[in-house]
């Protein structure tokens, strides 16, 4: 840790999900908001969850998530050409994979096309909830609400929590209903939610395992939970180490493997139906070439790395080292 980091403004913790206190160091990783303080990344050997630890008691919410540029909080105005139809690509990918156009007025043959491209296409996305479960659906940490619009205009009704104010103002601009509070602060009603989901969410919290809890009860019988992370065991970070850009340390303080992600979900009472994997996914030129400047003694140049990193790769790489990141399908069973 630098010396300038104020120690007195940090805390030890133990792991999340099984308490354990004690911890194999992982990794020590720059601040990503571009200080000169340094983290240390631990892992629980029991559960394998790692994360930050010491970390700041109280996050700087204004420097680490500026409302002004923080990609999740902006509205999408949606310029130009490209802009356009890479989300009407990314609305049929979501169809697909969720068996919503199974809802149409489809013969038997395109039902099957149907089916056969879901399974297909399942990959490039990070979790959707199945058309089979539609009901009551809250979206935690939902940002400026575009997911969130997409279920809507697909038959759900919806909820959204999110605690930036300007997220909330681009969400309710969208004519959605969104509650302005952070997970662990919000009231949510028992037994009400047929679904509920949280992409790229679980590894900004400090509590994972209580706000889990909370959407434990809070969802129905037979409800099923999707949440998305970042995959700590993927073939990006083993190559890339402490410059793989997914850290985000101390924004992102919890690290999932798909081991760790399910070992957090049945600690909670979760019946877990499947992780999937993003393996379609590719880590850009740009990115690659970011992290290696982000770390000076990185040996591996960007053109090699970004081939180490390929769709075609991470393809042929083992399944739990093949995607950069990893969504969870739980359900709450009937009692």
């Amino acid at each position: 840790m630098n010396c300038l980091q104020d120690i007195k403004a940090m805390e030890n913790v133990q792991c999340n999900i099984c308490g354990n206190e004690e911890h194999e160091p992982v990794l020590t990783v720059p601040d990503c908001g571009q200080t000169l303080d340094y983290y240390q990344l631990v892992r629980c050997p029991k559960c394998d969850l790692t994360f930050v630890n010491p970390r700041p008691k109280n996050l700087a919410w204004s420097k680490y998530y500026p409302e002004d540029v923080y990609y999740a909080y902006q509205n999408n105005n949606l310029q130009g050409f490209v802009p356009k139809i890479k989300l009407k690509v990314k609305n049929y990918l979501m169809e697909w994979a969720g068996g919503y156009r199974n809802q149409k007025n489809r013969s038997g043959t395109g039902r099957i096309i149907d089916r056969l491209f879901g399974e297909i296409l399942k990959d490039y996305l990070i979790g959707v909830v199945p058309s089979k479960y539609a009901g009551n659906l809250l979206d935690v940490g939902c940002g400026n609400g575009e997911s969130l619009m997409w279920y809507r205009n697909h038959g759900w009704d919806t909820l959204g929590v999110e605690a930036s104010k300007k997220g909330v103002i681009a969400a309710r601009s969208k004519g959605l209903e969104i509650i302005e509070s952070a997970i662990e602060e919000v009231n949510l009603p028992d037994n009400y939610f047929h679904a509920i989901t949280m992409i790229q969410v679980l590894e900004h919290l400090q509590d994972p395992k209580g706000a889990l809890s909370k959407l434990y009860r809070a969802l129905r019988p037979g409800g099923l939970v999707v949440a998305g992370v970042p995959n700590f065991l993927c073939l990006d970070r083993q190559i890339l180490g402490k410059a793989w850009l997914p850290l985000e340390t101390p924004r992102h303080l919890y690290y999932f493997t798909p081991k760790s992600l399910k070992n957090l979900f049945r600690a909670v009472g979760f019946n877990v139906l499947q992780v999937r994997r993003k393996t379609k996914y590719g880590v850009s030129l740009c990115q690659i070439e970011a992290s290696c400047r982000l770390e000076p003694g990185f040996r591996c140049s960007g053109s090699i790395a970004y081939l180490f990193t390929s769709p075609i790769i991470k393809a042929l790489a083992p399944k739990d080292y093949s995607s950069t990141f990893i969504s969870i399908y739980a359900n709450k069973m009937h009692s």
